[in-house]
């Protein structure tokens, strides 16, 4: 009953009531009801769904109906939003080979089997919509496992219908439509299971078996269209067009899917596995493109057009999908390691470039930049990256190999690229490898590429542009890279881009103005490197040319694109850069203010950093040339600037710009604002962030030297900050620190080498990142292994410039400072530089300096061949003026001044004047001619000079000498008059100021003279001896003659310029300058006193500037090496920038890390920690007293001897540079200095008959001695040759001859410039004041009765010698010659013997000596090679030398620190001062014979040194000490003893030495250790300035050099003397200085002298520096 059509219609139509309602349950039953009717004749209980459909399934008789209705109820449970009916699902999978037979092997009718077709495609919609809400996440179910194992079944059932109606029964009732309809289910079921299985599973990773997979399911796809094809016909052109557009259609659905797939795989972790998957896509989306192009070609029967959307998408397949997944291939192999295949990839990728934009490269090649044309399009950019780096770091396929170069031209020919689009390609390449140009493989890659290009453009008359483009790189690279292989002719490019037929580049023309100006920038650097060649163009003949057209050309580039801007500027920066090196000032403004206006461009508006670096550049070559104001409007106008103030610039070029804004500000002496602006600068620096680890090295390098530059731009800064505060030695430590910065920046960027090539599996994922360029920017350029490598930017001139100014800066300021050797060590490093970079005026500046040096030295004739050469390197660049080219006239005028040529040093300098005049015109035809703003001054008020000069230094160094020499023609010439006026309009900077005020000063003093020799009553004033104080004084309240009082106005006006000329120079001035003021202001002194006008503390200043000019140099050198005495704890990472506070003042390293750096030292023991730390303490407050000095009138008024025991006597002997004046002061504790100023040819000027000897002018006894040193020399080094006796005689008579000659030279010395003043040399006496009064009223008497003075009771003139006089002249002897007396007062000789002689009987019977008197010299540099120790009136007398009395203080403070005294200052009064230094004797080491040579020595002291070791002596004999032995020695000891060749120099270091933190007393017992070399105006220079710096409490060597044997005799006498043999010395090292009968150091020395057969050749040699000290 329940069968037939009609109930099979009745459940059909009630089923899809039910789908319709979803209601699963009535579907049940129904399906219920068609089993029953299938199977009546089955007893039992009615059975479940799924046991109804297995035992059908079985039995293979379930009807359609039935199949239908199960899988129309799975359609609706995968349908609902349940996750109930599992089961359902399950059975639907089952009844699926039943419904295969029933589609394949039944007899249904038509209906049925449409019925059924229905249900599969309602299930597998369902499914697939059900598995793809969950693919996406819109959906999680329970059932996608039998959702899939559904899916899987459908596709199977499909593709095994199409198979047998394709392959195994075509007769089957189906048309081509159902077919289509089964493929298309079935491909889109094959696709969504390869979804499925490359879905993520666990932590979102694939299963690697998921991928095998996946392939397969969509190798079904490929297989199934294949058969759908081949069943139709065996080549696909031959189906009908309809046909090859669905197989077409087919094969592109396919290629998308395996798209998706290697998709999936990528961003699940999987890129090599994608790379069979971007094969496929690829592969068959080419073979779909084929067919559908084949089948587009056949017109359709009907006529009918083919949709737009459906061309485009072929168009989007052809060109997008297809170039990207062969990039994707590629990106695939890569990271599979397959290299070379994915190489392979990316050629095909970019062959595959589709036409329309092979079209609009072509046409863009034509018109536009190679850089603009790629990046118009950024894919292929991207993919032109990657090729490049494949072929040129990992598989060299860039290589010269003629043809098969393994360029990219040929592959790319055969895709039928038009070759225009080729020669870009390879364009773009060489562009993409220009940042890493430095790396070799990038190098041989970029010649390839370039030769290449070559020949592609070589088309006669096609591309004439392009090919001068790449022959200008060629020269470019040949350039930068010294590779001559690459170099052509520049002539090829001129004329190429002079060439009126431009083919297909005619467009292209814009450029032509810019390479041309590419070409003369290339020429001129090319000049500048081989300017050697005389058949190459100099270097200013090729900067000429190229300025000229800069000039016309660059104003014209507003409005026009440039090709490479960036690129381009950086060339003008190069050039910028190598003039600013080269020092063509003028030339570089201009070329500068070009590059402003490029960077104001509308094009260039991203360019503010690159404005602001241009003006500071502008302004630094203003500050070059002294325009400092300009400077500083320079940078004020750029600071309004909106880029500056809308805070667009970035911090590193804002730190720049303050910086250097900060220096010109400190140049100008605007210290406070200086301060502001590097404080800004500093706290900008801190925001700078530094390349992590993972950067590119060249990143991580670039930004290194970047920070180390602004290091060494702000130690610079510092320095100038602290040479405007006048504290010249942390000026050279900052300087010094920007030295090390600017070497260690230089050398990162010439040891820079090729660094780790990152792998080609190190792509970014193209899926997460955009595949835009991702390579090195052109703003990371590397540096190059050598000076000519790749550097277009000019980084490397940029670091050597700023490591060359840093060596003149600390050059001059050593030279100022007076530390010629070190001058000369930065002036010769500054001349090696500027010859290896080729750069003459840089050689001829350093020359000049050199020879500055030699001159100021005295070496004339060496001087004057360094100016020769300096002349020549300026012939080399003709028509090139600058500051350097009159400096080198001034120094040709100081030469002919020198060479006593007056006439020819007025004419240079004259030259030099007019020299500066025209530089000052041509700076401003420079300014009128700029295109940007040019800095405007304030403009003076009513009388005020110019506001400023072009090198105002230099200037008033010129004008200064010539005004001098045409002294004697004011008033005449009114030239004179002229050069005045222009000296005193000068721009008020220090250099000129004291330039200034010495020669006013000299015009001045000059005056007083001139005024007082014309004087009838004051002539014989300037010849005759001065003391301050004066006895004769005018009385109380009474004026002055008028003559008087204006030679005294006069004196006053020269004493204010000296006194500020001291005071400006006293700190940063020359030391000839100091040197000259402070001798010319006693002198002035003397003559106020002279004249009556003497003030309160006269003599005491007076004396205080005699000290001062004695040793200026070391006074500043000591602040120095307090500084490098304590390293570890006083310097800090040279990275880190200089601390100062709101004043400027120096700020330490932070206390942590002086801690740090302290507790890193290697100390053996905690004692010497402490020792350590107490000696900081001491150099501190000696470092503090220095500081605290201040050379002006107040701060010299403090008596320093107040600070010194009451039994020590100083006495400062000077000479004036004339060599015409002698200056002698004594000074003592809580007495008023003595001060004589004593002309030297005094006697020579009073009548002499004709039997009278010339006087013993200075030159003379410098001469005599000298000869008399050289003799001894020479005999000395004769001794060895002498062998038989009576050789022996005469070799010892000849040096007994030269021992007289020295002595008749000391008593000369001693008779002739000191006369009856000698007495100001003589040991104090406890004279009594009685005794005193008594000699001052009988020498009154004489003056009275020879009437010296008015007796008219009414005269106001009164004669009262001062206390100080009076015993000065106490210790003349009345035996004295007669010419002595006449030193007091020549015409009353007979009275006043008559008067000492009873003084002297009287006195002998009451005046007591100190039994340890001592007495410490003082010489200046002229006076230190005399051996004043033995001059008669000294000899065997304790006499020991300092340097000035500051030193003299420095050694008593640290016998105070060492006793636990507080340190005295100038303020301190009554305190009593420590007499000696004490030496324990047995703490001493000893270096005996270290050349092994002296046998006479050793045996003489080795066997009493080898007893004294039991004692604790240490030593080393018989061989070279170490540096570290000698450093131990001197700092472990209390006496070291050197008995060897010279000081010792040999074995120690100078500064090693001098920085010592603690020196032993020491003896060195070498020749001429003790010697002092002459170095003309400078200090002399030698080995006890070095241990006076060390803080040497005592030191003992030889003047000159002398034989083993006698000086042998001398020590062994000294020894004896201090006792320093085993007897008296006991195992604790007893300590005799309370010992009645212990003597000092010195005063063994000084009886020692009598222990050689020489007393003076030998004796005379050995002298003492520095203070006493007892055992």
């Amino acid at each position: 009953m329940l069968r037939g059509p009609g109930f099979a219609s009745a459940c059909e139509y009630w089923t899809r009531f039910a789908r319709f309602l979803n209601d699963v349950d009535l579907m049940t039953r129904i399906s219920s009801l068609l089993g029953e009717g299938a199977g009546e004749d089955q007893p039992g209980e009615e059975p479940t769904a799924v046991e109804t459909t297995e035992t059908a399934l079985r039995n293979t008789t379930i009807p359609a109906a039935q199949c239908c209705l199960i899988l129309q109820r799975a359609a609706t449970v995968l349908s609902s939003e349940t996750d109930n009916g599992t089961e359902h699902v399950a059975a639907a999978v089952d009844v699926l080979p039943r419904c295969l037979i029933l589609l394949t092997k039944g007899k249904e009718d038509e209906a049925s089997a449409k019925g059924l077709f229905r249900a599969l495609d309602e299930v597998g919609a369902a499914c697939e919509d059900s598995l793809q809400a969950e693919l996406k996440g819109r959906k999680t179910s329970s059932m996608a496992e039998s959702a899939t194992a559904l899916l899987e079944g459908l596709v199977k059932l499909r593709e095994e219908i199409v198979q047998q109606k394709k392959r195994d029964n075509p007769t089957l009732p189906y048309t081509e439509r159902d077919c289509e309809d089964l493929l298309c289910g079935t491909l889109d079921g094959l696709f969504l299971l390869s979804k499925l299985t490359l879905r993520p599973k666990g932590e979102g990773k694939v299963d690697p078996t998921a991928v095998k997979q996946a392939y397969s399911h969509l190798q079904r796809a490929i297989s199934l269209a294949r058969i759908t094809k081949d069943a139709s016909s065996g080549d696909s052109s031959a189906l009908p067009s309809k046909a090859q557009l669905r197989y077409a259609e087919t094969l592109r659905s396919i290629s998308a899917a395996f798209h998706n797939a290697a998709a999936l795989l990528i961003n699940g972790g999987k890129e090599a596995a994608s790379a069979s998957f971007w094969n496929h896509a690829a592969k068959i989306g080419q073979e779909a493109l084929a067919c559908h192009d084949s089948a587009s070609k056949v017109p359709e029967p009907d006529g009918q057009p083919v949709e737009k959307q459906e061309l485009e998408a072929w168009t989007v397949l052809r060109d997008r999908h297809i170039p990207s997944r062969l990039e994707l291939l590629g990106y695939a192999l890569a990271r599979s390691g397959e290299r070379r295949a994915a190489y392979d990839a990316y050629v095909r990728a970019l062959s595959a470039t589709p036409r329309s934009s092979l079209d609009k490269l072509v046409a863009a090649s034509r018109s536009q930049p190679v850089r603009s044309v790629i990046q118009s399009e950024p894919k292929l950019a991207a993919l032109l990256e990657k090729l490049t780096s494949l072929a040129t770091y990992d598989l060299f396929l860039l290589r010269d190999g003629g043809a098969d170069s393994g360029t990219l031209r040929r592959p790319l020919e055969q895709a039928g690229i038009p070759l225009e689009v080729v020669g870009t390609i390879l364009e773009y390449q060489v562009l993409i490898l220009d940042p890493v140009i430095h790396k070799e493989d990038a190098a041989t890659a970029v010649r390839t590429l370039l030769k290449e290009l070559k020949d592609i453009y070589s088309g006669v008359g096609e591309y004439p542009i392009r090919r001068a483009r790449v022959l200008l790189r060629m020269l470019e690279y040949a350039y930068s890279m010294d590779d001559h292989n690459l170099a052509g002719s520049p002539m090829v490019v001129t004329g190429l881009l002079g060439t009126q037929n431009l083919g297909r580049d005619g467009q292209l023309s814009i450029f032509v103005p810019q390479y041309t100006l590419s070409l003369e920038i290339l020429l001129t650097l090319q000049a500048h490197r081989r300017q050697d060649s005389e058949d190459k163009p100099t270097a200013i003949e090729g900067l000429t040319q190229a300025m000229a057209k800069l000039k016309v050309e660059v104003p014209q580039f507003h409005d026009i694109v440039l090709d490479d801007e960036d690129r381009f500027y950086r060339k003008l920066e190069s050039l910028s850069n190598l003039l600013g090196l080269l020092g063509h000032v003028f030339h570089r403004v201009e070329l500068l203010d070009i590059m402003r206006t490029l960077c104001m461009r509308t094009a260039f508006s991203g360019k503010i950093d690159s404005f602001v670096l241009t003006s500071v550049a502008i302004a630094q070559e203003y500050v070059k040339i002294g325009k400092l104001d300009r400077a500083v409007v320079t940078y004020e106008q750029a600071a309004s600037s909106p880029g500056i103030e809308a805070r667009n610039v970035s911090t590193e070029v804002r730190v720049i710009f303050l910086l250097r804004w900060a220096e010109a500000l400190a140049l100008t002496e605007c210290t406070d604002e200086a301060l502001l602006k590097y404080g800004e600068a500093m706290a900008l620096s801190e925001m700078l962030t530094i390349p992590d680890k993972t950067a590119p090295t060249i990143v991580r390098a670039r930004s290194r030297i970047t920070a180390l530059e602004r290091s060494a731009l702000a130690a610079t800064v510092y320095g100038a900050i602290q040479l405007s505060r006048d504290n010249t030695t942390t000026a050279i430590s900052g300087l010094m620190q920007a030295l090390r910065l600017w070497n260690r920046a230089l050398d990162t960027l010439t040891k820079l080498r090729q660094p780790t090539l990152p792998a080609s599996s190190s792509e970014p994922n193209p899926f997460q990142v955009s595949a835009q360029d991702q390579t090195t920017s052109s703003d990371d350029k590397p540096g190059s292994p050598r000076m000519w490598d790749a550097m277009i930017d000019g980084l490397h001139w940029r670091l050597a410039d700023g490591v060359v100014t840093t060596l003149f800066a600390l050059g001059r300021l050593h030279y100022v400072r007076g530390s010629v050797k070190n001058s000369e060590f930065f002036t010769q490093r500054a001349n090696e530089l500027a010859t290896s970079l080729n750069a003459p005026l840089l050689i001829s500046r350093a020359l000049t300096k050199e020879a500055e040096k030699e001159l100021a030295v005295g070496r004339l004739d060496t001087g004057h061949d360094l100016l020769v050469q300096a002349a020549y390197h300026w012939e080399q660049v003709p028509d090139v003026l600058g500051p350097d080219l009159a400096d080198l006239h001034r120094l040709q005028g100081n030469y002919s001044l020198r060479s006593e040529e007056p006439e020819e040093a007025k004419r240079i300098y004259g030259v030099a004047s007019q020299l500066l005049d025209q530089l000052e015109k041509m700076f401003a035809e420079t300014e009128a001619s700029l295109v940007t703003p040019t800095p405007e001054t304030a403009s003076p008020g009513d009388g005020e000079a110019a506001a400023s000069s072009v090198a105002p230094a230099v200037l008033a160094s010129v004008l200064r000498q010539h005004i001098w020499l045409l002294r004697t023609e004011a008033g005449e010439d009114p030239m004179y008059d002229d050069l005045l006026s222009r000296f005193l309009a000068l721009p008020p900077c220090v250099e000129t100021k004291v330039e200034e005020n010495a020669l006013m000063g000299k015009l001045a003093l000059e005056e007083v003279q001139a005024r007082l020799e014309a004087d009838l009553f004051l002539s014989s004033l300037t010849e005759s001896a001065m003391a301050l104080p004066m006895g004769m004084s005018s009385g109380e309240g009474i004026a002055p003659p008028t003559s008087t009082r204006d030679i005294l106005a006069s004196v006053v006006n020269a004493e204010k310029f000296f006194w500020t000329g001291l005071e400006l120079s006293g700190s940063r001035g020359e030391v000839q300058q100091v040197r000259e003021a402070a001798l010319s202001l006693g002198l002035l002194r003397a003559f106020q006193t002279a004249l009556g006008k003497g003030g309160k503390n006269n003599a005491i200043i007076a004396a205080a500037l005699l000290d001062v000019s004695a040793a200026v140099t070391l006074r500043r050198e000591m602040l120095e090496c307090i500084d490098n005495k304590f390293p570890n704890i006083s310097q800090a990472n040279d990275l880190a920038w200089p601390a100062m506070n709101v004043n400027g003042s120096p700020l330490p390293a932070s206390h942590s890390l002086a801690r740090r750096l302290m507790f890193t030292q290697d100390l053996d023991e905690d004692d010497e920690d402490d020792e350590e730390t107490n000696m900081q303490a001491y150099w501190q407050a000696v470092k503090k007293r220095y500081r605290s000095e201040t050379l002006d009138a107040a701060g010299l008024a403090s008596p320093m001897a107040d600070l010194l025991p009451e039994h020590w006597t100083v006495v400062n002997i000077s000479v004036t540079d004339d060599k015409q004046t002698l200056f002698i002061s004594r000074q003592r504790a809580r007495c008023e200095p003595l001060i004589f100023c004593l002309p030297l040819d005094r006697q020579g000027r009073r009548e002499m008959g004709d039997d009278e000897e010339e006087p013993l002018t200075y030159e003379k006894a410098v001469e005599e001695l000298q000869d008399i040193i050289g003799l001894n020399d020479e005999t000395a080094k004769n001794a060895k040759d002498i062998q038989d006796k009576e050789g022996r005689a005469g070799w010892w008579a000849e040096r007994g001859a030269l021992d007289l000659r020295l002595k008749e030279l000391l008593e000369n010395i001693e008779f002739c410039w000191l006369g009856a003043f000698k007495t100001i040399l003589a040991e104090p006496s406890d004279t009594s004041a009685e005794a005193l009064n008594s000699l001052r009223t009988k020498i009154d008497k004489v003056f009275k009765r020879n009437r010296v003075v008015p007796q008219d009771k009414k005269s106001h003139l009164r004669l009262r010698l001062d206390d100080s006089i009076v015993e000065c002249f106490s210790n003349l002897s009345p035996k004295c010659r007669d010419e002595e007396f006449e030193d007091l007062i020549y015409f009353l000789v007979v009275d006043l013997r008559t008067v000492l002689e009873e003084y002297s009987a009287k006195s002998r019977r009451e005046s007591t000596t100190h039994p340890d008197h001592h007495l410490f010299l003082a010489l200046d540099k002229n006076l230190q090679g005399l051996p004043w120790e033995s001059i008669p009136i000294l000899r065997g007398r304790s006499v020991s030398r300092i340097p000035s009395i500051s030193f003299l203080l420095d050694r008593v403070d640290l016998v105070r620190h060492q006793q636990g005294q507080a340190i005295a200052s100038r303020s301190s009064t009554g305190a009593p001062s420590p007499d000696r230094t004490t030496v324990d004797p047995l703490k001493t080491f000893y270096i005996l014979n270290p050349s092994g040579d002296l046998k006479n020595t050793q045996s003489t002291f080795e066997p009493k040194f080898k007893d004294l070791e039991k004692l604790g002596w240490k030593g080393i004999t018989g061989r070279p000490p170490t540096e570290e032995e000698m450093l131990q020695g001197f700092q472990k000891s209390d006496l070291m003893l050197y008995f060897g060749h010279a000081a010792g120099h040999q074995y120690i270091r100078s500064h090693k030495l001098r920085n010592l933190p603690r020196c032993a007393a020491t003896m060195l017992w070498g020749c001429s250790s003790g010697a002092l070399r002459e170095m003309g105006d400078f200090e002399r220079i030698g080995t006890p300035n070095h241990y006076m710096l060390a803080g040497c409490p005592t030191l003992v060597a030889n003047l000159w050099d002398v034989t083993d044997r006698e000086i042998d005799r001398v020590a062994t006498a000294v020894m004896s003397k201090l006792r320093i043999e085993g007897e008296y010395l006991n195992p604790k090292g007893k300590n005799t200085s309370g010992d009645a009968s212990a003597v000092s150091v010195v005063q063994a020395v000084a009886e020692a002298r009598e222990s050689c057969k020489l007393k003076y050749l030998t004796g005379a040699a050995p002298v003492v520096y520095g203070i006493p000290f007892y055992l």
